[in-house]
C-alpha cells in the first residue's frame, strides 16, 4: 500500500516529463514585510496543491537579504555525486522529488537599503505558472507544508496556550523560529540588550574617562560628556509616544553624531516597531520590555538544580515529590511569570512562579 508521500510521484523519477501544465500562481502584489510575503506564497501553494521552497538569495550593500527566489520543490535533478555515466547508474528504490520542473517566482524589497519594509511578489518571465508536473493530488506530499502544519498545531493538543506576546534578544535563529510557528503572535526585542550594544559602539565612537579612583561599583573609567548627551537623546528616541516624535529624535541625532546615527539606522530601527514606545505600547507587555528577568530566574533555577543538565524525571523525583523546595518559594517572593510543569510521577502539576 502506497502511503500520501509516494502517492503522486511516477515511478520513474530520471524520466524526462515534456508536457507542460499551468498552475495559477500566487498573486503579485505588495507586503508589510518579508515574512508576510513569504506566508502568502505558502499558503496559495498549499491551497493549489504544491509548493516551493528558498533556492536563491541576493544581499544589498549592507549584506542583508534584499531579493529570495524560490523554485517549485520538484525543481533539479537527483544528485549523480559519484560522477557516473547514467546508463551505468543504479539508484536504490527510493523516492524523489525532482523532476526539473521549471517553475520560479521571487520576492523583493520595495526598498533595497531597508529591508524591514515592505515586499513585493514577483514572477518571471512566464509568469511563474508553468510546471512539468500537475498539482498533486494530496497536499500532504509535500515536505514543507506538513512541518508547517506540524509548527502551528502541536502545542494545541498538549494544552499549551498561544502566547500573547514575545520578547526576546536579537538572535536571529529564534526570531526567526517564532514568526514561522507564531507568525501572527506579535513580538518585542529586549531593551537591556540593545542599550549595552548601543553603549559600547557610542562609547567606542565618543570615548570614556580613566578615573583616578574606583567607582562604588569598582568601575574604572566613566562616559565622556559627548558619549552621555548621545545616549540621553538615544533614551528619549526609545520612549516616543508618536512616529513624529520618533523622526525628530532621529533628526537630533544625526545632528550630535551622524556615523552612530547611521549605525543606529542600518542596526536598531529597522526593528523600531518591536523597540520603540509608539510601537510597542499597542500590545499588552505591562511594562516588561527585557529579558534579563527570565535569564536571572533561569540562572537561580540551575543554581537550586544543582546542574543545567539532567533528565526531566530525576529533577522531578528529587527536589519535588512531596511539596515545593522552601528555599524556591521564599527566594521567589515577586512573582512576575507563570509556567506550568505536568508530571506523571505523582499525577500532580507543578507551579513555578517567575520572578
Amino acid at each position: 500500500m502506497q502511503n500520501h508521500a509516494e502517492a503522486n510521484y511516477p515511478d520513474d523519477y530520471t524520466t524526462e516529463i515534456a508536457q507542460l501544465y499551468t498552475i495559477e500562481p500566487p498573486p503579485q502584489g505588495v507586503h508589510p514585510s518579508v515574512d508576510a510575503a513569504i506566508d502568502t506564497i505558502h499558503r496559495w501553494t498549499q491551497s493549489r496543491r504544491y509548493d516551493v521552497s528558498r533556492q536563491k538569495i541576493e544581499r544589498n550593500n549592507d549584506n542583508e537579504i534584499r531579493t529570495i527566489l524560490f523554485a517549485c520543490d520538484r525543481s533539479g535533478r537527483p544528485k549523480n555525486t559519484r560522477r557516473i555515466r547514467e546508463k551505468d547508474r543504479v539508484r536504490t528504490l527510493r523516492g524523489s522529488k525532482r523532476i526539473g520542473c521549471p517553475m520560479r517566482i521571487k520576492i523583493v524589497a520595495i526598498d533595497r537599503n531597508n529591508t524591514a519594509g515592505a515586499w513585493k511578489i514577483v514572477y518571471t518571465r512566464d509568469g511563474s505558472q508553468t510546471h512539468n508536473h500537475p498539482p498533486s493530488l494530496d497536499v500532504r506530499v509535500h515536505t514543507g507544508h506538513r512541518q508547517r502544519s506540524c509548527e502551528r498545531v502541536s502545542n494545541s493538543p498538549n494544552g499549551i496556550p498561544e502566547p500573547r506576546l514575545f520578547a526576546t534578544d536579537r538572535d536571529l535563529a529564534c526570531m526567526n523560529a517564532s514568526d514561522m510557528v507564531f507568525p501572527d503572535v506579535p513580538k518585542i526585542l529586549c531593551r537591556w540588550h540593545i542599550n549595552r550594544n548601543v553603549l559600547a559602539r557610542v562609547q567606542g565612537e565618543l570615548g570614556t574617562v580613566r578615573l583616578d579612583q574606583p567607582g562604588p561599583n569598582g568601575e574604572t573609567k566613566k562616559n565622556t560628556v559627548q558619549t552621555n548627551v548621545f545616549m540621553a537623546e538615544y533614551y528619549e528616541t526609545f520612549e516616543s509616544k508618536t512616529e513624529a516624535d520618533f523622526d525628530a529624535h532621529c533628526v537630533a541625532l544625526r545632528a550630535l553624531n551622524n556615523t552612530l546615527a547611521l549605525y543606529l539606522e542600518r542596526t536598531w530601527w529597522r526593528y523600531k516597531t518591536k523597540i520603540v514606545k509608539c510601537w510597542t505600547d499597542k500590545y499588552a507587555h505591562f511594562g516588561c520590555h527585557d529579558t534579563s528577568t527570565v535569564e536571572g530566574t533561569h540562572a537561580k533555577i540551575k543554581r537550586w538544580l544543582e546542574s543545567s543538565k539532567g533528565v526531566q524525571k530525576e529533577i522531578f523525583s528529587l527536589y519535588f515529590r512531596g511539596g515545593y523546595p522552601l528555599q524556591m518559594l521564599s527566594a521567589i517572593s515577586q512573582p512576575k511569570m507563570l509556567l506550568l510543569f505536568h508530571t506523571d510521577l505523582d499525577t500532580t502539576s507543578i507551579q513555578l512562579w517567575f520572578a
